[in-house]
């Protein structure tokens, strides 16, 4: 089974005693199930002929109440053939006589459609923008064939949905990929489809990880160079401490567990300021990027922010660990005599 992509231009969608907006519409696919936020969309099959999914986005502008208001209401797509009257030279003429360019303008007329639902985005949508009105093939294609009439795309398609039989079958789908490129198409599964986003979802994670790197390693520079100025800074208190009996594995041990006290603060108070400031804001931020009831941008996981301040614990006494082997080294007599 093969399906044409139509992607439909329509000139404007208004309402009785309304504004006019600009809109794009697009056929509706019965393989795809879109988010709804009032009525219904059928379960199996196409929607109905004269009918439409109008986007949550033109419900406040066609002065609808909410989205359950809008089910049951019609809307209008003005639809206009391809222009193909005057040349430029004849249209700056007949604007130098003032002539008026309305006569010369291409048909156009309003299709009306009765609101069956209300779309809205999905939470893991991508897309930017509102989203396009859906309308039955049947509609879609009165419409497309309207606005491209006498053009040369007239009757064409960027790409078309093929529905291959038992497509559950992977070698099915294979096969018939191969017929197709065989005769020049190119093709493009959901499978396809699927690995180019965990791609750029990938690599968006070697990114982060990769900036992560960056800071984790400024701050074992950080650490290390903090210590050393400590070790310079208590050169003689370490001299008193070694004469008076305490060992150098002690004095190593001290130097390490002060650097474990620094990243265990560090980890601590960044943490405390994460959620002091991610759990008011987070709402508010899953409300401006519309990602839905039930799903939130930040979540935080007790277990795994005791596990980053272990595990900052621990990198900075690895830090730690040089500058604590300098002063573990120091000989008391020469310590003591340092100013």
């Amino acid at each position: 089974h093969v399906r044409e992509n139509i992607q439909l231009s329509p000139r404007y969608i208004t309402r009785d005693g309304q504004k006019k907006y600009t809109v794009t519409g697009e056929v509706f696919n019965p393989a795809q199930k879109p988010e709804v936020a009032a009525g219904s969309i059928p379960s199996d099959g196409d929607i109905k002929i004269g009918s439409i999914a109008l986007p949550e986005g033109y419900i406040s502008v066609l002065g609808f109440k909410d989205a359950n208001d809008a089910i049951g209401k019609t809307v209008r797509l003005n639809i206009q053939q391809p222009f193909a009257g005057a040349s430029p030279t004849e249209l700056l003429n007949l604007i130098q006589q003032g002539g008026d360019i309305n006569s010369i303008a291409p048909p156009h007329q309003d299709m009306t459609y009765t609101v069956i639902a209300v779309t809205k985005k999905a939470a893991t949508s991508i897309s930017f923008g509102a989203l396009p009105v859906l309308l039955s093939a049947k509609d879609a294609r009165e419409v497309y064939d309207y606005t491209t009439k006498g053009a040369n795309n007239y009757g064409k398609y960027i790409y078309v949905y093929a529905h291959i039989k038992d497509g559950t079958n992977e070698k099915n789908i294979a096969d018939a990929q191969a017929d197709l490129k065989s005769k020049g198409y190119f093709t493009q599964s959901s499978k396809d489809i699927q690995k180019q986003i965990t791609q750029v979802v990938n690599i968006l994670q070697i990114l982060v990880g990769v900036f992560g790197m960056i800071t984790l390693v400024a701050s074992i520079f950080g650490i290390v160079n903090t210590q050393y100025i400590s070790v310079l800074e208590r050169t003689r208190e370490i001299g008193l401490m070694k004469a008076l009996g305490m060992h150098s594995r002690d004095v190593r041990s001290l130097f390490m567990l002060e650097a474990g006290w620094i990243g265990f603060l560090g980890g601590a108070i960044g943490a405390v300021v994460a959620l002091l400031v991610g759990l008011p804001l987070n709402p508010w931020i899953t409300k401006k990027l519309d990602l839905g009831e039930g799903n939130s941008l930040l979540i935080f996981r007790p277990l795994q922010i005791l596990g980053l301040i272990f595990a900052l614990v621990i990198v900075a006494m690895l830090a730690g660990y040089l500058p604590a082997r300098k002063a573990a080294k120091l000989d008391p007599i020469e310590a003591l005599r340092t100013e």
